[in-house]
């Protein structure tokens, strides 16, 4: 009994020790063994891919971004070069090219020729070839050494027979200041001499025919020789990116270029560059009819997405006559409810007539937005809204477009001053019809009068420049069209 107390005794008193030192606890914070070991990341760096195409301008390399290249004459008569004329029999080169890498990625590049436009049957004239010299010497040492150095000062024929291009010539440039192991490639390339020899028995049926736009583009993508941690086939599938467009060289007329050369200077930022206000192009209707438009202004415009049309152009003389709309009222007043938005004028050109353009046209004009006054019984109640804006493919001019008299008509819309003030008045604003008279054409901006139904129109009066007057709906006046590109 007493060994029973003894215990109890003894049970008790430990639990009462732990419960001390439970408290003794509370307010502390446990401790453990620990230990940190931190490694440092290398950084991250993506590769360049950075090449460079130049030619032998006979005393440095220089780039041949953009740069056009001309066939070389070698002599001159009296002191004159003259202009390069083929004719059978005879050679022309131009200057030696080559390729440079300044990236750090290896890279693989092909040399191609393409972009014709013109005589395509002159090439059946011609034969091209292209010189190999100048290979490096870590090529010909290389795995492929025997190969490299029998291009060394060969001729090798070029088949140019597509528009799509021609490869002239592949080849893998090293990163910038490295030589590849094994192959013994440089940063460098081979030299190219393109050169073009007219066929001695090419006849009479080759004379007075032009190729121009032919183009040199070097593609390029990486090359599978970098490794990653589990190889280097990991960009064995590597494509070329898209071409970037070949523009034809500054001082090109408007006339010469294609519409999709037209739209590729533009989208640069470079027409103004290109050409001056009143350049003219000529289209070709699908009815066998040609009409002549007329570049009016830069950056005038406002496509639907906000940004700057780079080109807008008028036709130089009226293409058509047409009402503005056919119906009348109980009255014998002309309509004009909508104003040119909803004009029957409106609708036949963004159809009929848009149809009759042709595809390549068609392809590079651009819809815009366009400002036109109503008549003044559609005004607001307090005047602040007097126009309507409509978005347009084909259009034809308001007054406050051509007439800087008439600025309030108008708010903000684009104007074209610089073409129809700087030069003599009548001879940009007199426009003639398909039988050479003189015409009025319409605008589309709504008469401000209180008779509903009339649309101005303008016209030359006596050799005095702009008039401009009103004419009801329902009559028949010129169509001097106008699109952007």
């Amino acid at each position: 009994m007493t060994n029973v107390k003894s215990t109890k005794h003894a049970f008790f008193m430990s639990m009462a020790a732990l419960l001390l030192c439970f408290a003794m606890l509370l307010g502390t914070t446990y401790a453990w063994f620990t230990d940190t070991a931190t490694s440092g990341c290398t950084v991250v760096q993506s590769g360049k891919l950075d090449i460079v195409l130049e030619y032998w301008d006979g005393d440095s390399w220089e780039d041949a971004e953009g740069t056009v290249l001309e066939f070389i004459k070698g002599g001159n008569y009296n002191g004159v070069v003259g202009s390069v004329l083929w004719e059978p029999g005879c050679t022309y080169e131009l200057p030696k090219i080559r390729v440079r890498n300044e990236g750090n990625l290896t890279a693989y590049v092909v040399l191609r020729i393409n972009g014709i436009k013109g005589d395509e049957k002159l090439l059946e004239a011609i034969t091209f070839t292209t010189k190999v010299s100048n290979v490096p010497d870590s090529l010909k040492t290389g795995s492929h050494g025997s190969t490299f150095a029998a291009m060394e000062g060969k001729s090798y024929p070029l088949i140019y027979g597509t528009p799509d291009g021609t490869v002239m010539m592949d080849w893998s440039v090293a990163p910038k200041g490295e030589i590849t192991s094994n192959t013994g490639h440089a940063d460098t390339s081979a030299e190219f001499t393109i050169s073009g020899h007219m066929k001695e028995e090419a006849g009479n049926e080759y004379q007075d025919l032009k190729i121009e736009g032919v183009s040199i583009t070097v593609l390029a993508t990486q090359e599978v020789y970098e490794y990653d941690s589990f190889g280097r086939e990991y960009d064995k599938d590597a494509e070329f990116g898209p071409e970037e467009p070949q523009l034809p060289a500054i001082g090109i007329s408007a006339e010469a270029c294609t519409w999709e050369q037209i739209s590729q200077i533009g989208a640069a930022g470079l027409a103004d560059d290109y050409f001056d206000l009143g350049d003219t192009k000529t289209v070709a209707l699908s009815d066998g009819t040609n009409i002549v438009m007329e570049i009016v202004a830069f950056d005038a415009d406002i496509k639907t997405d906000g940004t700057a049309a780079p080109i807008t152009w008028i036709s130089k003389n009226v293409v058509t006559t047409h009402v503005m709309n056919s119906g009348m009222t109980a009255d014998g007043y002309g309509i004009s409810a909508g104003g040119w938005g909803a004009s029957e004028l409106r609708a036949w050109l963004q159809s009929d007539y848009y149809a009759t353009l042709p595809q390549v046209l068609k392809d590079v004009i651009v819809t815009v937005q366009k400002k036109s006054l109503l008549n003044k019984g559609e005004w607001s109640s307090n005047n602040s809204v007097k126009e309507a804006v409509s978005e347009d493919t084909l259009w034809i001019p308001s007054i406050c477009e051509i007439n800087p008299n008439d600025v309030s008509k108008e708010k903000n819309a684009a104007q074209y001053y610089d073409y129809f003030t700087k030069t003599n008045l009548s001879e940009r604003y007199e426009k003639t019809n398909m039988n050479g008279e003189t015409t009025s054409w319409w605008l589309r901006s709504s008469a401000t009068s209180d008779v509903f139904g009339k649309f101005h129109i303008a016209y030359v009066l006596f050799n005095q420049g702009l008039t401009s007057g009103d004419s009801f709906s329902h009559a028949t006046n010129g169509v001097v069209i106008g699109f952007c590109s």
